[in-house]
């Protein structure tokens, strides 16, 4: 079998390849097509996602339980509040644990809210 390629000239500075070269380069161009498809796929960012911290402290939780339970106590442990002395926060709710609610506005820190949802004293607090 004898595979056979021919040369064709279509303008001054354009040569068409037609034969068995032809097809493997349509095919290479195909693959690397698909491949350049999956990459911007994969690199596209999810619509859900969920970001999860925790810290060890080491002292009793009776001493950190009240800096934490209670919202008004943020600027206390936040360093956001050191950067913008400036920054207005809002408390509602219960005064502490669940149902305790709190907002803030920055210009340079960002704007937010937090609102408790579930508490166990000296235990733990989830928001």
């Amino acid at each position: 079998m004898v595979l056979r390629q021919r040369a064709v000239l279509v303008h001054p500075f354009t040569l068409k390849i037609e034969g068995a070269m032809s097809t493997l380069i349509k095919i290479a161009g195909g693959l690397a097509l698909l491949l350049g498809l999956i990459a911007l796929i994969g690199l596209a960012p999810p619509k859900n996602f969920r970001i999860e911290r925790s810290v060890v402290i080491d002292a009793p939780f009776e001493k950190i339980y009240p800096l934490i339970a209670e919202p008004e106590n943020r600027p206390k442990r936040g360093v956001w509040n050191q950067r913008d002395p400036n920054m207005q926060m809002e408390f509602s709710g219960a005064a502490s644990a669940v149902g305790a609610n709190g907002s803030w506005r920055s210009k340079t820190e960002g704007n937010g809210a937090i609102k408790f949802t579930a508490a166990e004293p000296n235990k733990q607090i989830a928001y």
